[in-house]
């Protein structure tokens, strides 16, 4: 077991009061390291979970039922609901709206997803069960959502899949919500295809829980029997939970509690993959965003100031800065599916983008040729760059120059423009070509393609 570097606990904050200590599995780090480890998510982690509204759904709906029955669950409370003319409907609309206040207000929405947004990074884990409803995994965390069993067909599209076995909320009638809904759930299940993939991960995946409260009856079921003919070749699971009640639960059903927030526990696996050089910080990726809105103004600043038919060299300059633009663009949106998360994988694109710079000097596209040095270098920005040091970003740009001679201002910029005709007297003059064909009052920019 490695140990968690939680600080003191306070308890008057509503997110940092349950980032207790606990013991980090080091067998449970080393399968996540391997891809072989199933995250299972429950409502706890998201719009359920305490910070965001002031009273659970089961909550509200319980309150609308005359003479509420205190013993009766979730599903039943549903079913009682629904029994109400058009009750599903009124439900289901409850619901969509509850989906729709999260989205209205960027605080809230902030506290639904923080789990989403933090796990997001974590690019080993690749694999997700929810019985959740919302969309959150997909929009956040980049997973393919697998909803109906014809979607199975694309379980080999590359990247995160979330198989949601209670149904989307991008799709009403697949909710799964009343006691009838989760009979239904079981069977489908036990028999259907959808139950068997499910079974085959829990029966060949190590399971971390996250907000799941071990409820549901379908789900319990089917792990019930799981375990039943599996015995003591069962996989480890392992639950995450702020519950100190449910850790008698937990172990009754031969999973390993930690006992601490689930937000928190991603964050400190996150450590402990940056420690073990597997993954590198996610503060990079505000350097980045920092990095691109200041090359954004200088580059609409150089395209404004200066025309390319008059200094055929800025032709280059633009290309490269679209070039870096663009890779910053690309890091950006991969964050929500890990892959620059993943040490060495920002290097390993780099090489394909060296390759490809040599092809288009062969064939003498020397547009693109600048276009990829911005590209490369937007790449290389994010490699090297590191938390508490100043930004150097390479702005400006003279072609046939290396990444390390290139001018580190404007002023020298506008000094060696006129040495590109000397320097690349054919790149030169494919410059003069495009500017000269240029409309007036048009700025020229490479599309992000090659």
């Amino acid at each position: 077991m490695a140990k968690s570097n939680t600080p003191s606990l306070n308890y008057n904050c509503a997110f940092c009061k349950d980032n207790r200590d606990f013991d980090l599995p080091v067998q449970l780090i080393d399968d996540l390291v391997t891809g072989n480890v199933v995250l299972f998510a429950g409502a706890g982690i998201s719009t359920e979970g305490s910070n965001v509204f002031p009273r659970s759904l089961y909550e509200e709906v319980e309150d609308t039922l005359g003479n509420p029955d205190p013993e009766a669950g979730f599903p039943e409370t549903m079913s009682r609901f629904c029994r109400q003319p058009n009750g599903r409907s009124l439900l289901i609309r409850k619901i969509h709206e509850r989906f729709k206040k999260v989205a209205t207000i960027r605080e809230t929405f902030l506290l639904a997803t923080r789990f989403h947004q933090a796990l997001a990074t974590v690019f080993p884990l690749q694999l997700i069960v929810t019985t959740n409803w919302d969309d959150y995994f997909e929009t956040e965390c980049d997973a393919i959502p697998l909803v109906i069993p014809e979607d199975l067909a694309f379980w080999r599209l590359p990247g995160r899949k979330v198989l949601k076995i209670h149904g989307s909320i991008n799709n009403l009638g697949s909710i799964v919500v009343t006691a009838e809904d989760y009979e239904q759930c079981h069977a489908r299940l036990r028999e259907g295809v959808l139950g068997s993939t499910l079974k085959t991960l829990l029966a060949t995946r190590t399971v971390l829980y996250a907000g799941y409260s071990f409820r549901d009856p379908d789900f319990l079921q089917l792990l019930n029997l799981l375990r039943t003919e599996m015995g003591e070749l069962m996989p480890a699971g392992y639950a995450i939970t702020t519950d100190e009640a449910s850790i008698g639960r937990i172990k009754k059903l031969a999973l390993v509690p930690i006992l601490t927030d689930a937000t928190h526990f991603v964050e400190v696996v996150k450590g402990h993959l940056v420690e073990a050089g597997r993954m590198v910080l996610d503060q990079k990726y505000d350097m980045v965003a920092a990095a691109q809105e200041y090359l954004g103004e200088v580059h609409h600043n150089l395209a404004k100031q200066y025309d390319p038919r008059k200094q055929p060299a800025l032709v280059f300059a633009l290309a490269y800065q679209d070039g870096m633009l663009h890779a910053f663009d690309v890091i950006g949106t991969k964050r929500r599916s890990g892959y620059f998360s993943e040490a060495g994988a920002a290097q390993r694109m780099l090489g394909k983008y060296a390759e490809l710079s040599a092809c288009k000097l062969y064939e003498e596209q020397y547009h693109d040729v600048a276009y990829i040095d911005g590209f490369a270098a937007g790449l290389r920005f994010f490699i090297d760059v590191k938390q508490g040091s100043p930004i150097r970003l390479p702005a400006y740009y003279i072609y046939g120059l290396g990444s390390a001679d290139q001018p580190p201002s404007l002023k020298e910029f506008e000094a060696m423009l006129p040495t590109v005709a000397s320097k690349s007297p054919k790149a030169y003059a494919q410059a003069e070509r495009m500017a000269n064909a240029l409309p007036d009052g048009v700025v020229i920019h490479h599309r992000a393609w090659l």
